[in-house]
């Protein structure tokens, strides 16, 4: 398997294992109308104009396996005053999870970003993502705030702030998640 940049050409691989990714773990979560729908072109069109502009604050990587997209992450780097870089995106393609793929992808994204940043790196789960919240939690993220937000395709859904002090910390978890085999 290959980690790389995200490259402009990447929009349809990513679109799609995003789209696919939503529809298997925010089933339940998120609206199944909206769900079922035509979320490929609208993830297509998010990420056209993503990689369209990419910055210096934007990190993004793609696990390749036998020229399949197989996962992928995005950060927005110091995002936050508080709490420093978003992790914006961190999907594996379903029937791919479990198999160390985002950990790989973590650890990739973490030694870019300590490159530029040592600062605190944070995301938003779902609430009702209970094995995304678990796998965080294994990983040392300190569990921080509950909010209401917007749901994409409609409602509010419940969310939780989950930060890590440092990249240094979440690259360490990652490192040692990865020794392990976990």
């Amino acid at each position: 398997m290959e980690i790389r940049a995200f490259q402009p050409a990447d929009v349809e691989a990513v679109a799609a294992l995003h789209a696919r990714s939503w529809r298997t773990a925010y089933r339940g979560i998120l609206d199944d109308k909206y769900l079922d729908g035509p979320i490929v072109p609208e993830r297509r069109e998010f990420w056209r104009e993503r990689l369209a502009r990419p910055g210096a604050d934007h990190v993004g990587l793609l696990a390749v396996d036998d020229g399949t997209a197989a996962g992928f992450a995005f950060a927005l780097v110091d995002h936050d005053p508080v709490w420093g870089t978003l992790l914006d995106n961190l999907h594996v393609a379903p029937g791919r999870r479990g198999g160390r793929i985002g950990t790989k992808l973590l650890y990739a994204l973490t030694e870019r970003l300590a490159r530029r940043s040592t600062e605190g790196i944070h995301l938003w789960v779902f609430e009702g993502n209970v094995r995304t919240r678990r796998y965080y939690e294994r990983l040392g993220a300190a569990v921080i705030e509950r909010q209401e937000a917007p749901a994409p395709g409609g409602g509010m859904v419940a969310e939780w702030r989950y930060a890590w002090r440092s990249v240094d910390d979440l690259r360490g978890a990652a490192m040692a998640s990865l020794q392990c085999g976990e």
